[in-house]
């Protein structure tokens, strides 16, 4: 019998996984597989990542996965780090008074407490927006929304 790429991959990862190592090296691992498997398989790196705690090195192209599955990210250009730890950059961090609109893709939606908090990847940024579970109860991640701020506020308005 033949793997599917998303089964091979998770054999890979678990395979690396056995020998319990302090770091992990992910070197594209979901390139090749479709948005479905790529989102499940992010999901479970992430499942994998906090339940061992490990240092993981993730290499990718996507903007979305590298949003997705890093609390620190080190761009690098010609082989050299062009732009030392950058966090996941924050749209509109010099409090921006106005009112428009915003949309993006939604990359994760995590509940924390009585909120939850809701990852928009927006051109080459990705926002992070509170927002209460009745206004996210329809979201899911890959869905587009748009945001809507207005000063100092955000909303979502899908």
């Amino acid at each position: 019998a033949r793997l599917s790429g998303g089964q091979q991959q998770r054999v890979a990862l678990a395979r690396s996984l056995v020998r319990q190592p302090r770091i992990l090296l992910l070197d594209e691992p979901l390139s090749a597989l479709d948005t479905g498997m790529r989102a499940k398989l992010q999901h479970y790196i992430l499942r994998v990542h906090e339940a061992y705690q490990l240092t993981t090195i993730l290499v990718s192209h996507d903007q979305r996965e590298v949003f997705k599955l890093s609390s620190r990210i080190i761009a690098l250009h010609h082989g050299r780090i062009s732009q030392p730890a950058l966090p996941p950059p924050m749209l509109l961090s010099n409090g921006h008074n106005g009112d428009f609109q915003l949309s993006g893709e939604v990359l994760d939606i995590e509940a924390q407490g009585d909120k939850n908090i809701v990852k928009v990847l927006i051109g080459a940024n990705m926002v992070r927006i509170e927002a209460l579970p009745e206004e996210t109860r329809h979201l899911q991640p890959g869905d587009t929304t748009t945001i809507r701020f207005d000063a100092g506020q955000s909303e979502l308005l899908r």
